[in-house]
């Protein structure tokens, strides 16, 4: 059978573009306390549901929280390690709103943190194989409960990633030394495996910076890695974005020239 590489290529083409995803911007933001982080999710495309497994993560945006703009699922933030359900409510309900529609209706998802996230579904490991002195095991094959943990959030990951809205996920920064050359550099905080294979899943990795000024703090986002922060951009090393960005979600897609309007909000009316 001869390969007609047109056609081919023009259904790859098609299914891309026909691809609901392929709208979608899709980012993981790592940062310190104080760095603004989750402030700056008042910035992205509304209405913006964020799951919140930070304890007091979503106090900065409480204001946006009241005017209904910003909905935050925060029950996950009370994580009790020796009796833990946060990872198996918030499977259930995120399968159950992803089911429903509820997403198409949602202008950016975020998940605040996906560090915390992965202690929750730890500490549901633990307990569930009689563990609760909070100890994970990093042994080989069965024994290891970081792979457990890699099972449990993958998927999920994965079922995030391919919402209908823009998706921002939420990390608290890790520092590690390379093994040969000794060199310390600052990452997301990811668990096992999973440290390795999110970043594959994602082009735009960003750590949020401040920097003294006179009248207070310049809030940015690093986007490329300079030597200490392990930050990438495929829209940077286009030359859409700079090294540098204003924590404005909103620019970052209008420069990248993804559609930054909100969803419909009628609904805050009772229309």
């Amino acid at each position: 059978m001869t390969l007609d590489i047109r056609k081919e290529a023009e259904e790859i083409r098609r299914m891309y573009q026909a691809a609901k995803t392929s709208n979608y911007y899709r980012a993981l933001i790592f940062g310190d306390v104080g760095t603004g982080k989750t402030k700056l999710l008042e910035t992205c495309p509304k209405p913006i549901h964020i799951d919140s497994f930070d304890v007091g993560g979503t106090t900065t945006i409480k204001k946006a929280i009241d005017a209904g703009w910003i909905l935050a699922d925060t029950r996950y933030e009370d994580e009790d390690p020796f009796n833990p359900s946060a990872i198996k409510t918030f499977d259930a309900e995120f399968d159950r709103r992803r089911l429903n529609g509820y997403f198409e209706n949602i202008g950016t998802y975020a998940l605040d943190s996906i560090t915390t996230f992965g202690d929750a579904a730890m500490n549901y490991i633990l307990v569930k194989n009689g563990r609760r002195d909070g100890i994970p095991l990093s042994g080989k094959g069965s024994d290891n409960d970081y792979v457990k943990q890699q099972r449990v959030i993958e998927p999920i990951i994965r079922n995030i990633l391919n919402l209908p809205c823009h998706v921002i996920l939420l990390a608290h920064p890790d520092m590690r030394e390379n093994e040969g050359t000794h060199v310390k550099s600052i990452g997301p905080k990811v668990y096992g495996q999973l440290a390795t294979k999110l970043p594959l899943l994602l082009s735009e990795i960003y750590c949020a910076v401040t920097q003294p000024v006179q009248d207070g703090l310049d809030y940015r986002l690093l986007t490329r890695q300079n030597g200490y922060y392990r930050c990438r951009s495929r829209f940077a090393s286009l030359g859409k974005i700079e090294m540098y960005e204003e924590q404005n979600i909103k620019q970052i897609l209008a420069k990248a020239g993804f559609d930054n309007s909100d969803k419909d909000m009628s609904w805050m009316k009772g229309e």
